[in-house]
């Protein structure tokens, strides 16, 4: 079954936003699977690169449905990559080898589910927000009020009109 993204998140910054929140998501949750089977976190350099390429390939993949398949598929590159940039970076941190796979594994998998779920809250939270902000513009904006247009006489010209708003009495010199 395809994961159906909202059509706003496809194009335009919405895009942009949502890779780059699937790759901090990802990433972080890379670490944190790396540091709870033993191993250290890379460097905050090699995160940042290792996050733009996540991004990037979100962003890539986000102009099109994205399927639980592909989602585990890039999930499974990133836990790899960041496994391997820490592995690369402090080899004497190891870690168990079978728990390393399985906290990798299980990130991926947590990914899977939790990614999509969680950019369906982020626009019910955004969407919540835009319609609060309607209604708070729509309480400041003055109102327009129809003007009632009133004949006169006048010296100068056959007749004169006034604007006047309704509800209210032409002035008492009228």
């Amino acid at each position: 079954m395809p994961v159906s993204a909202d059509r706003r998140l496809t194009s335009g910054h919405a895009r942009t936003v949502r890779a780059a929140f699937v790759g901090a998501l990802t990433t972080g949750l890379g670490v944190g699977a790396h540091e709870a089977a033993g191993g250290a976190a890379p460097s905050l350099g090699a995160l940042g690169a290792i996050t733009v390429g996540v991004g990037a390939l979100a962003w890539m993949l986000s102009g099109q449905r994205w399927t639980p398949r592909t989602l585990l598929a890039a999930f499974l590159l990133t836990q790899g990559a960041v496994h391997g940039v820490s592995m690369a970076q402090h080899p004497v941190m190891g870690g168990d080898g079978a728990l390393m796979l399985l906290t990798h594994g299980l990130a991926a998998a947590l990914l899977v589910a939790v990614v999509p779920r969680a950019e369906h809250a982020l626009l019910s939270i955004l969407d919540h927000l835009a319609l609060r902000a309607l209604r708070i513009l729509r309480v400041l904006a003055p109102t327009p009020r129809p003007d009632l247009l009133v004949s006169t006489p006048s010296s100068l010209h056959g007749v004169a009109r006034l604007a006047l708003p309704l509800g209210r009495a032409p002035p008492a010199s009228v």
